[in-house]
């Protein structure tokens, strides 16, 4: 039975490892198991890094290349100008995106354009857009900059005596520097990570996107299984959620209160 069984599987693979090919469609050579994306689940290269890698191993006169994902076929676009007919004027054929991160413990953190479906992303796309209008984006200028004063005030403070020796880890200044952005431009509320007294926010921030063990299950199954994802996936900010909903609320009364 265990044969059978053994050997059931091991065609079932083979014939998934051959849906390309069977189409027509060039295609590499790939691990019997995960495919393509070895390096990617054994946290060897980045997902980015080895998309990368098989687009440059591809033929030059190849447009397309389809690549596998475990058991999964996906298609790589090589060309530009075909990116752009699917992305734009052939949008209505292909909207969602097969990522998902939809829990359904955490509405907030699933209702996202990068996780939802249509007709869900058209709405919320149509809400967002406004936003990023050029007008839009001078009003919000000048938050960035207090924020970018704050960052060379802290950077000063810390180069002020013994400049040949002091050293600071800049990934650290870099994440405070996006943080207060984030929190001003998009929850319009002022803080300031690079002050002591005021770091919650960026504590609870830094708190909720910690990569654990089984956060990074989570994220596989988003990204490999999103059909699974839902049962799986907790919260999007993690234990910090909460704290970010009581902030986004608390921000949006006192916007209704002050127009």
């Amino acid at each position: 039975t265990v044969i059978t069984l053994g050997t059931f599987l091991f065609l079932y693979l083979q014939y998934k490892r051959t849906y390309w090919q069977r189409r027509g469609v060039p295609t590499l050579s790939s691990h019997w198991l995960f495919g393509n994306a070895k390096d990617i689940i054994q946290s060897k290269k980045s997902p980015g890094l080895v998309i990368g890698e098989l687009h440059q191993k591809a033929s030059n006169n190849d447009d397309i290349l389809g690549i596998y994902i475990l058991h999964k076929p996906f298609l790589l676009l090589r060309n530009a100008e075909l990116i752009k007919q699917i992305l734009i004027k052939d949008f209505n054929y292909f909207p969602d995106r097969y990522f998902t991160a939809q829990s359904i413990r955490d509405k907030i953190g699933s209702s996202n354009l990068f996780t939802i479906h249509n007709p869900e992303w058209r709405y919320l796309r149509s809400k967002i857009s406004p936003v990023f209008s050029s007008g839009k984006m001078k009003k919000v200028f000048n938050l960035i900059v207090e924020t970018a004063d704050s960052m060379n005030t802290y950077l000063e403070q810390q180069f002020t005596n013994d400049v040949k020796t002091r050293s600071i880890e800049m990934k650290d200044v870099a994440l405070r520097y996006t943080t207060d952005i984030i929190s001003s431009v998009a929850f319009g509320i002022q803080v300031n990570s690079f002050d002591p007294k005021t770091m919650q926010f960026f504590q609870k921030a830094q708190k909720g996107l910690q990569l654990t063990v089984f956060r990074m299950i989570q994220i596989g199954f988003m990204f490999f299984f999103p059909k699974f994802a839902q049962l799986i996936a907790g919260k999007m900010l993690g234990s910090s959620t909460d704290y970010f909903r009581k902030v986004f609320w608390n921000s949006m009364d006192n916007r209704e209160m002050t127009k």
